[in-house]
């Protein structure tokens, strides 16, 4: 499903796109799959506003932390450096994304990528 909502993202169905991600994310919850709530979380915060985005990406960071999950916990952090406003703490949240991806060997992930311009890691279970 997260497939689809990239699709329908990436070829301007936005709005359609944001409706099956809450309705994924809603979905999700009713299990007890805490990598699938991580994943739904990070779909879905493409679609809401700043101050609701931040609220669920933090969410999704303690998720991806908490079950050992490095390319959430990674998307996450760059997510939440693309709408935090303030310089500092946007570098820092690059900074740990990036050390992240570095521990992990993805070094493509970075090619042409800045923090202002960071990558949108894949969600996969």
């Amino acid at each position: 499903m997260v497939d689809m909502i990239m699709y329908l993202w990436g070829v301007g169905e936005g709005e359609r796109a944001a409706q099956l991600a809450q309705e994924n994310y809603e979905a999700a919850w009713q299990e007890d799959f805490p990598h699938l709530h991580v994943v739904t979380a990070r779909c879905l915060a493409l679609f809401l506003p700043s101050a609701e985005q931040e609220a669920l990406l933090q969410e999704a960071l303690i998720l991806a932390r908490n079950y050992k999950r490095p390319m959430d916990e990674a998307g996450c952090l760059f997510s939440l450096a693309a709408i935090t406003e303030d310089g500092a703490e946007r570098n820092d949240l690059y900074r740990q994304a990036v050390a992240l991806v570095k521990q992990m060997g993805c070094l493509a992930w970075l090619e042409g990528r800045s923090v202002n311009d960071p990558p949108l890691l894949p969600m996969t279970i």
